[in-house]
């Protein structure tokens, strides 16, 4: 029996270990994503938190599906600068004449320290 009590909060600690982990591995965040309108048509919009160290420079890549394309995305690269440790920076994509079904967030850092 205390063995098996054992296992299980070495098992518990294991887990929590695991995901507060990928909590400080994941610097940036997207909150409030979605679509709204504006003069010219419809858009992307999110708000980036950055959970980590300043970063001198963020790009957040946008690939947007209107309806009716065919599955072919339009990608636009939105680039924020100087964001501060825990700032929270809204951004937007450029407003689209047609109705976008569909759409995916990249948040690129730059190269990695492995230089990819």
């Amino acid at each position: 029996m205390r063995g098996r009590v054992l296992s299980i909060v070495v098992a518990l600690a294991i887990v929590v270990a695991v995901l507060m982990s990928l909590r400080e591995e994941e610097r940036f965040a997207v909150e409030n994503l979605h679509v709204e309108q504006a003069p010219g048509g419809a858009r992307v919009a999110g708000t980036l938190v950055n959970r980590g160290d300043a970063a001198a420079a963020v790009r957040v890549e946008l690939s947007i599906v209107e309806q009716g394309a065919r599955g072919l995305a339009e990608k636009e690269t939105i680039e924020l600068h100087d964001l501060g440790a825990g700032a929270r920076v809204a951004f937007a994509g450029t407003p689209r004449p047609g109705t976008i079904e569909t759409y995916s967030v990249r948040i690129d850092q730059g190269r990695n320290p492995y230089g990819n």
